[in-house]
């Protein structure tokens, strides 16, 4: 990371976003010695995830109730919190996929499992302990096979849990369903290189409005999500579109998702007549597609959902390719957001860098609207900003490492 480091503060950054970034790498140094000898003193095994179908507004209060009592009773749930018997055995079915109370026992009270304290723990930590929906058996879901990955022929569940196995095969894990009723707007909840992901499913014979686009919205700070994204076999409207530009909302369409399907691991089975090599990656919402040409040329499209994500991408990978690859392959970096685009060439040791602006108006040299999104990007956080630059690198990295065999 050094080498592109240094290349930033000399070539990009001002004085003063220099000065800061060698500030904060001193810095970093004792926090780094700090955390050390902190890791020494002892190292905590992450505690698994308790994953339940639903969570009643009455959970946690009917959980310090049963352990109180020393006994899991319907009856007395039912009569303390003054509810039916269908949603006190409900709650009682919630608190034994938590591991508060056993399985039943004919007619005697469930036993109780856990103590206060560890109920305590429970519920301060819940938003990392606690997941909420049906973790996908994809051992039981062999009938999705059956489709040949025929989408629009799928009812919806089984699109549901399509998209699922698809999460699963291009790098997501964790990843559950939530129940059909008082789901908040979300299907699926999965994870990605620390980030929780809220999606919602919908198999349409016409194109998705607004309603998906607010529900999934609201699903994700309802299930504590930092994305989230819609999945349809079909199109999305205008308005949609407009909607989920301003809330940052992800959208895959059908053209979008076939982009995964037939893939493992990010590794695309099929690629463009003229490549040797294609891969399609997907990095922080973002597609990204690496290509070796015929020609002995390196190209890298992203298609980005904001502009500090489009920063990053092209930043990267023009340096990367520049300090590590010059003299030894050709390369193109376009990367778009919106209607804007930028691009960065290196062909036979000459440069160029172009694109369109936000109006359309063609730009020669970087775009202005790079050119702010990049500062915006260089004034995060040292580590946000270092963080966003080697999870970039590493698919270039390991991309690179199967085109080497064919760069001639």
């Amino acid at each position: 990371m050094g080498k592109l480091s240094d290349w930033i503060k000399k070539n990009i950054l001002n004085e003063n976003q220099a000065e800061n970034i060698e500030r904060n790498e001193y810095n970093a140094v004792d926090e780094k010695k700090s955390e050390e000898n902190i890791s020494e003193i002892k190292e905590e095994k992450p505690k698994e995830k308790i994953y339940i179908s639903h969570m009643d507004a009455y959970f946690w209060e009917a959980g310090e109730f049963v352990i109180e009592k020393n006994k899991g009773s319907i009856g007395l749930i039912q009569m303390n919190f003054k509810i039916g018997f269908n949603r006190a055995s409900k709650i009682m079915d919630e608190l034994c996929e938590a591991g508060v109370v056993g399985e039943e026992n004919g007619i005697e009270p469930r036993k109780v499992l856990m103590s206060k304290e560890e109920f305590e723990e429970l519920h301060n930590n819940d938003i990392d302990m606690i997941e909420i929906g049906k973790k996908v058996d994809f051992e039981k879901s062999n009938r999705i096979d059956m489709y040949n990955n025929k989408i629009d022929y799928m009812t919806g569940e089984d699109f549901e849990l399509y998209v699922a196995q698809l999460l699963g095969n291009i790098g997501f894990y964790n990843i559950h369903t939530t129940k059909g009723s008082g789901d908040q707007g979300v299907d699926i909840l999965a994870e990605k290189e620390g980030m929780k992901y809220a999606f919602q499913c919908k198999r349409y014979d016409k194109p998705v409005g607004n309603n998906a686009v607010q529900e999934v919205f609201a699903g994700k700070f309802f299930y504590h999500c930092h994305v989230a994204i819609v999945v349809t076999n079909n199109y999305f409207t205008k308005s949609a579109k407009d909607l989920a530009n301003e809330n940052g909302v992800v959208l895959w369409d059908r053209n979008y998702l076939q982009k995964f399907i037939g893939t493992t691991n990010g590794v695309a089975i099929e690629k463009s007549p003229n490549s040797i090599i294609e891969k399609y990656y997907y990095i922080n919402g973002d597609f990204t597609t690496f290509s070796l040409k015929k020609e002995n040329k390196i190209e890298i499209l992203a298609i980005c959902k904001n502009n500090i994500n489009a920063a990053n991408l092209y930043l990267s990978y023009s340096v990367k390719l520049k300090e590590e690859w010059i003299g030894k392959v050709d390369f193109a970096v376009a990367v778009n957001f919106g209607n804007a685009v930028a691009i960065c060439t290196n062909e036979n040791g000459e440069e160029f860098f172009g694109g369109k602006e936000l109006d359309g108006e063609i730009a020669i040299g970087i775009p202005k609207w790079m050119d702010k999104a990049r500062d915006e990007l260089l004034s995060r956080n040292k580590d946000e900003f270092l963080r966003m630059v080697e999870e970039a690198n590493r698919y270039l990295d390991e991309f690179m490492s199967e085109a080497i065999k064919y760069i001639k």
